[in-house]
């Protein structure tokens, strides 16, 4: 593994270890129907909220297309290490058990599914920009 592919996958753990959360979390309030603005009369305000509404949805389009991507993967082996291990955050020596993989295929495979992943999510964002 040169380099390169080293920073990739450090890239991709740092995604999904801190701003996919974020995402997820902020994603909940793109599906409010309706936002009440009973009481207040500062355009300031209704601009910000709209803001607020425009990240939530554009939080809820990366969750999506993170899911997407994970959910069309070729590889079951991929797919499952991506999807336990960092969207339902069960314990890595869990899947690895769960797998029936030595320590060092696991980790060799972790590796191959984060640069897979990596490589998609960059063709779709290349893609809708």
């Amino acid at each position: 593994m040169n380099d390169k592919e080293k920073e990739i996958i450090k890239q991709v753990k740092r995604f999904f270890y801190k701003d996919y959360p974020k995402y997820k979390q902020l994603s909940v309030f793109a599906d409010l129907s309706s936002v009440n603005f009973d009481g207040v009369k500062s355009s300031s305000n209704i601009n910000h909220q709209e803001q607020r509404m425009v990240k939530a949805i554009e939080a809820k389009n990366i969750v999506e297309m993170v899911n997407t991507i994970i959910d069309n993967i070729c590889d079951s082996r991929y797919k499952t290490i991506l999807k336990k291990c960092y969207l339902q955050n069960v314990p890595k020596w869990q899947v690895e058990n769960e797998l029936m993989y030595s320590h060092s295929t696991f980790y060799k495979l972790q590796n191959e599914a984060l640069l897979l992943f990596a490589e998609l999510f960059n063709k779709i964002i290349e893609v809708t920009i």
